[in-house]
């Protein structure tokens, strides 16, 4: 999740959300992340494949509220992280 209110909230911004997940994802991509969606009406979220090992950096990002790890994931092809 993102420090930015979702969209929906009484102060919620759709512009600075799109701004913020712009931002955000600029600094995952740096770290190998691949864009797997986005959220902004109930929360503002990315949800993105990335090493594992990349996410105590992730956590660290300016903007980035708390990551949740989610487990078996399967997708049509499969995405692979960049190392």
């Amino acid at each position: 999740m993102l420090t930015e209110p979702p969209s929906s909230s009484a102060t919620g911004n759709v512009e600075a959300v799109k701004k913020q997940q712009q931002a955000v994802l600029g600094d995952l991509k740096a770290l190998g992340a691949v864009e797997l969606g986005r959220v902004s009406v109930i929360r503002n979220a990315i949800a993105v494949a990335i090493d594992e090992a990349k996410l105590p950096e992730v956590k660290q990002l300016s903007g980035v509220r708390s990551v949740s790890p989610v487990r078996n994931i399967e997708r049509d092809p499969p995405v692979q992280p960049a190392r």
